[in-house]
């Protein structure tokens, strides 16, 4: 299936789609999960900031406390054994992201990929429409033809107060392309 998971900035897409690519992993289901904005350290301690009850930055940027750090290393233990494969390299194009997923299914057998977020690869092209457009049939294409899941990440344009589906920035065709598409809504976030 291809799904789109869409919001506004800053409203938690990435931590939705990094929560569901963890809990596939934990269930010792292969996942990909391509991220142009965050490496795969900031990722990694995202989720294990989760799992110990504070914020990321703390884990990237403090000092931790003695119990703090005995529970940071056990957790990454944990974290380095789940088969969940970050590929952050900046100057992967997005034909690379699909060259990586055939790769993957082949080589680890992933069933699930995730994309993170659609708009930074299609800020190559001048005609937005049509670069979203393949970016859409692609994903939909390689989750048809590998047998797994891909979920895309998408930002809207702000031009209400709560989000729907004609808000996804670039093109109708994410929607005629998608399975499922997840708008999410945090007023609190805005």
């Amino acid at each position: 299936t291809f799904t789109v998971i869409a919001a506004f900035p800053a409203v938690g897409k990435s931590a939705l789609a990094l929560n569901v690519s963890e809990y596939v992993a934990k269930s010792g289901i292969p996942v990909a999960y391509y991220s142009m904005e965050m490496g795969k350290e900031e990722l990694a301690s995202r989720s294990i900031a989760k799992e110990m009850g504070v914020p990321a930055y703390v884990i990237m940027n403090r000092p931790l406390t003695d119990e703090q750090m005995t529970r940071l290393v056990q957790l990454k233990d944990k974290w380095k054994d789940l088969p969940i494969y970050f590929d952050d390299r900046n100057t992967v194009t997005f034909e690379g992201v699909m060259r990586s997923i055939r790769n993957l299914a082949k080589r680890k057998g992933i069933k699930l990929a995730v994309i993170d977020y659609l708009q930074i690869f299609n800020q190559t092209t001048d005609d937005e429409e049509r670069g979203m457009s393949y970016m859409a049939r692609a994903c939909k294409n390689i989750a048809k033809e590998k047998g797994i899941a891909v979920i895309a990440l998408s930002q809207l344009n702000r031009s209400a107060l709560h989000p729907s589906l004609r808000m996804l920035r670039g093109s109708g065709q994410i929607e005629e392309s998608a399975d499922n598409v997840v708008l999410i809504d945090r007023p609190e976030a805005y």
